[in-house]
């Protein structure tokens, strides 16, 4: 699988540990570099990591990628999930909480001066709603 990202994603990086589990081999495409955006854009209209070329497809978004690699791999050795649903909206808690972290991560990085302001405030509160609510709801459980 030729997987377009960077090593620090989050969302990269959640498919790679799947890819490693289902023993799947991974070619890590840099995205980070003008050159690998090149190629990033080559492969999507998106323009957004990860994305992943398996299997004569491409497949935009981890958990397309995800979904992708467990149905025609199999889990390896991951548990099928019990309550599908369940797991669903964990994990899209999850993304949703990275997502605003992440446009903060970026505004900064671009030199745009953030912090302090609403929009800020409502990311950062978001995120932390999100990780009190995921912290209460797998406590003691299998997730």
């Amino acid at each position: 699988m030729k997987l377009y990202g960077t090593t620090t994603s989050p969302f990269v990086r959640r498919v790679r540990v799947v890819a490693a589990e289902v023993g799947e081999p991974v070619e890590l495409i840099d995205t980070a570099p003008e050159a690998g955006q090149a190629q990033l854009r080559e492969v999507s209209p998106i323009r957004k990591v990860p994305v992943a070329v398996i299997d004569g497809r491409t497949i935009y978004d981890s958990r397309a990628i995800i979904d992708w690699l467990v149905t025609t791999r199999g889990y390896g050795t991951f548990a099928p999930p019990i309550d599908r649903w369940r797991e669903g909206n964990l994990v899209n808690a999850i993304d949703g909480a990275l997502d605003s972290l992440i446009q903060l991560f970026y505004l900064r990085r671009d030199g745009v001066a953030v912090d302090g302001s609403a929009y800020a405030t409502r990311q950062v509160e978001r995120a932390e709603a999100i990780f009190g609510q995921l912290s209460s709801e797998v406590r003691g459980t299998t997730f």
